[in-house]
């Protein structure tokens, strides 16, 4: 069983929220990672101890990073008591965002995204509902049985609550002086306004071609042709403006795709492929039908859009994208359960 971070009766409320709209209802509904008051939820806390796991396991020593969970996290006194050594950086911690650290000064902050599609109340207006797959699917049922419509309802009500566990998450840098809204701009561009539809699979892929090209090519995305010149990345990657500078610095920290993958436990999205040299690479796979995503230039304009899928598609897309986060999550679990026993064994 994984960890929840929604409020209390949160199926009741949600399953009454989805009800409610088939007949102009209305309720709030807020990812944990987005609650105004990060002091409500563990989300944040965990994620902070998640990384600094993955530091340990993954990043040389000299190159590594300290993650610092936010202020008004919950029960910040008692993680501050637990982490004596960590006080001395008090003053580098945000109030909202996880703290990324290096020779001891913040680098800049990091905030979360969901990847598990939009779930608030915005995506069900009548205005808009067919560009988001869970308010497509919420609408296909009106008009059906009360049993068929309460048997939707209940599926949507589970995939959002095992979705917004720790397997289906992001992390995006953003500046501590940046935009009001402290949001990552291509995290905000991932939506469902252009091809990437808010898609972990194509996100993956956009990651790839960034750091497969910092790598090979030694120069970053100057020479972007090399791969998908509408990538949305590429707005972003070499950015340097201060909300956005940090995105290649983020990204790179993790030196190659096959590393920012297992670092973030992301397995269950992607292939493991033999290359010609006798080593392997990460393949995002196609969270609509499976297989992996073809590399070829050009392939990507024909793929699939979220929006164009029937009722019994966009099931079959959410049952393959929740056992993939959740079986994520289950290994994020582990990792924050393992840095929290090295805590105690070193007390």
């Amino acid at each position: 069983m994984p960890k929840y971070y929604e409020p209390e009766h949160f199926e009741d409320c949600y399953s009454s929220f989805l009800e409610g709209n088939l007949s102009n209802g209305y309720y709030s509904y807020i990812d944990p990672d987005c609650v105004e008051d990060v002091g409500k939820t563990d989300f944040y806390k965990d994620l902070t101890d998640f990384l600094n796991e993955r530091e340990k396991d993954c990043i040389d020593e000299k190159d590594r990073y300290l993650y610092l969970p936010p202020l008004d996290v919950h029960e910040i006194a008692k993680w501050m008591e637990n982490h004596e050594e960590l006080k001395r950086f008090k003053n580098e911690m945000d109030e909202k965002k996880i703290a990324v650290l290096k020779d001891g000064r913040q680098q800049f902050c990091l905030t979360s995204d969901q990847f598990g599609f939009s779930a608030f109340e915005g995506i069900y207006g009548k205005e808009n509902y067919e560009r988001y797959p869970l308010a497509k699917l919420l609408y296909s049922c009106r008009g059906k049985c009360e049993e068929e419509r309460k048997e939707v309802i209940g599926r949507i009500t589970e995939y959002v609550k095992n979705t917004r566990t720790l397997g289906g998450s992001f992390l995006w840098p953003v500046h501590q002086e940046g935009n009001n809204a402290r949001a990552c701009m291509y995290n905000l561009r991932r939506g469902v306004g252009n091809y990437l539809e808010d898609r972990v699979d194509l996100t993956l892929r956009e990651v790839k071609h960034a750091l497969d090209c910092a790598v090979e090519l030694k120069c970053g995305y100057n020479n972007y042709e090399e791969y998908e010149k509408f990538d949305i990345l590429y707005d972003y990657y070499d950015y340097h403006k201060k909300d956005e500078m940090h995105l290649k610095k983020w990204l790179e920290h993790f030196g190659t795709f096959t590393n920012f993958i297992e670092y973030f436990m992301l397995k269950p999205f992607c292939k493991k492929m033999q290359t010609a040299e006798g080593s392997y690479e990460y393949i995002p796979i196609n969270i609509i039908d499976g297989r992996e995503i073809e590399q070829e230039k050009g392939e990507i304009r024909n793929i699939v859009k979220v929006r164009n899928l029937r009722e019994e598609e966009i099931l079959n897309m959410l049952n393959l994208l929740e056992k993939k986060i959740l079986e994520r999550t289950q290994n994020m679990e582990k990792a924050v359960k393992s840095y929290r026993e090295n805590r105690k064994d070193k007390c």
